[in-house]
């Protein structure tokens, strides 16, 4: 059937706003550039014009034919997981097709005070079509602006599954009115109650899932922040026990010296040359220090070191990296920290494993521990088993810093152990 310029101009801005509520729902990758939004609107809003002339409205094979213009886009540009690319493409044709039905009955009530969609279709089509259009504008931005306040790029898993699983019942109440509707087997305010009440609470789950994210999130930024005090006040310590022992240390050899001095103007060399075995030997029984070109990972590296000595842990350094880390200080502490900790507190054997080498452009640290056991099959998610105050901070402080810090990780087993991997800035 012919189309007019009207319908061409309004499934171009219907592509805008969808394409529009999608990239600022996700984080887009730095490839996507303007050039391709235009682009994804274009090829959306064609896609809608020929599926319009040719297929018709057909409920469910509509659905997938929409998903099939904007999920493939989502999958290539943005971030997070693919079941939330998924879940979103659908939500917003679901979103879409609700709010276009709540309001051609509303419209019919306020206009002729009962359901006369072909009526008010034919006698106000304009201006009901725009009205969808900016209901829908507005709503997803809303959607979209919650969703932003959210630092993770991801979703967490049982927060997604919660939305497929209320998607797939709203989805059921929204069809099954639809058809009673159509029908006209109930009573038609009792419908139009429900359509709108389905649409506000399509809504609210959403915001209440996205405060309760922003919630933890907040609970995670706080005990981060309590790290970084802790981190910052003992790098201070440090600094000033390292500058009292190179004091002592200065004034020590001064002392040698001089009487080395007065050895061997005195012609005792046998004395002299017993004074410098002596001090050698003194030298080697310190305990080793781990050197690396960055102070604070110097400072995390003979701190752990120290505590897996106490508990007759053994632990093996590989260190290779040049170039200073772009990542803070503060944040590179709790990072490494962090991974180390759980390293020793969970470690089933004697050997824990650092290494820190340069990556390309990033830095990369792995982190290992002996398992007696798979952790990962019986905990994959990594959630913490104590009950004590301060402790499951650990796991989302290592991945709210790594992906602040364009970063990644990765969790995996191999040989026995279990490693933790992290590639940042």
């Amino acid at each position: 059937m012919p189309i007019s310029i009207f319908d061409l101009t309004i499934n171009v801005v219907e592509a805008v706003i969808f394409v529009l509520f999608l990239t600022r729902y996700f984080q887009m990758k730095k490839s996507f550039t303007m050039t391709y939004f235009i682009l994804w609107v274009i090829f959306g809003a064609v896609g809608v014009t020929i599926m319009n002339i040719y297929l018709g409205y057909e409920k469910y094979f509509t659905f997938l034919i929409s998903l099939g213009l904007y999920f493939p886009w989502l999958l290539v540009f943005a971030k997070g997981s693919v079941l939330e690319k998924g879940y979103i493409s659908l939500f917003m044709i679901q979103l879409n097709a609700t709010i276009i039905t709540t309001n051609l009955i509303l419209g019919s009530f306020i206009v002729y005070h009962g359901i006369e969609m072909a009526k008010i279709l034919s006698e106000h089509y304009e201006v009901v079509v725009i009205l969808c259009r900016l209901v829908y504008l507005v709503i997803s931005q809303l959607i979209a602006h919650e969703r932003r306040k959210l630092k993770s790029s991801s979703l967490q898993t049982t927060v997604v599954a919660g939305f497929a699983v209320f998607s797939i019942a709203s989805s059921l109440i929204y069809t099954s009115l639809e058809d009673i509707l159509y029908l006209n087997s109930v009573n038609l305010v009792d419908v139009a109650v429900a359509l709108s009440g389905l649409l506000l609470l399509i809504i609210s789950v959403f915001l209440v899932f996205f405060k309760l994210q922003v919630s933890n999130e907040k609970e995670i930024e706080n005990e981060l922040k309590i790290q970084s005090l802790n981190y910052q006040t003992n790098l201070n310590e440090v600094a000033l026990e390292v500058n009292r022992e190179t004091s002592k240390m200065r004034h020590d050899l001064k002392h040698l010296l001089s009487h080395m001095e007065f050895l061997l103007l005195e012609n005792r060399e046998e004395e002299a040359l017993e004074l410098v075995r002596s001090h050698y030997k003194s030298v080697q029984t310190e305990q080793k220090v781990i050197l690396t070109p960055n102070e604070v990972v110097n400072y995390i590296l003979n701190t752990k070191n120290s505590v897996a000595l106490e508990k007759n842990l053994s632990m093996r350094f590989i260190i290779n990296f040049q170039r200073e880390p772009k990542i803070p200080d503060v944040d590179l502490a709790i990072l490494l920290g962090n991974a180390i900790d759980n390293a020793i507190e969970n470690c089933a054997g004697e050997s824990v494993e650092v290494r820190i080498e340069d990556k390309n452009e990033y830095l990369h640290i792995v982190v290992s521990n002996s398992i007696a056991k798979s952790v990962l099959k019986e905990n994959v998610n990594l959630e913490t088993t104590k009950k004590q105050k301060g402790h499951g901070y650990g796991i989302g402080s290592i991945k709210e810093i790594a992906y602040r810090n364009d970063g990644n990780i990765e969790f995996y087993e191999k040989n026995n152990r279990f490693f933790c991997s992290i590639l940042i800035k």
